[in-house]
């Protein structure tokens, strides 16, 4: 589905990213644009990361991988070229050697195929449990206003 900007200043592509059995629309848009909030903004090389980073992880930590989520300015509706694509992986409980593998996958996928920016970082189930009781703000608009991938 095609949409366009309500100025009129552009249009963009909505499409789903599929991994697996979930499902999520992602407004594609071009770069150093954006759209109104509440819509995850990413451009095409952006999803074809996000597509094969989560793609990845379920292949690799099927039963640890609990919940990706895509937080700030992509979350909001901003797709600017400088910006990091801010990616909360949700895992189980963990030695760390997990949570250290779940980072590298995403950042070797950058560098190897990729020209993206993303920030990530990895938090156990228990971890994130104590941000939304203490609503840590570092992590907590995150959790609260991210979009869940997974």
């Amino acid at each position: 589905m095609t949409a366009e900007h309500p100025t009129g200043r552009f249009s963009s592509v909505e499409r789903p990213i599929k991994i697996g059995d979930y499902e999520v629309q992602v407004r594609i848009i071009p770069e150093d644009k954006e759209w109104p909030s509440s819509t995850l903004a990413l451009t095409e090389v952006e999803a074809a990361w996000l597509e094969a980073y989560c793609i990845q992880l379920q292949e690799q930590f099927p039963d640890c991988v609990e919940q990706i989520i895509v937080y700030g300015p992509r979350a909001e509706g901003f797709a600017h070229s400088d910006l990091e694509l801010n990616t909360l992986v949700v895992i189980c409980e963990d030695d760390g050697s997990v949570a250290h593998q779940v980072s590298d996958i995403g950042l070797e996928l950058d560098m190897s195929d990729y020209f993206v920016a993303p920030s990530i970082t990895v938090r156990t189930s228990s971890e994130v449990d104590e941000i939304r009781q203490h609503k840590d703000p570092l992590f907590w608009p995150a959790i609260d206003a991210g979009v869940k991938i997974i």
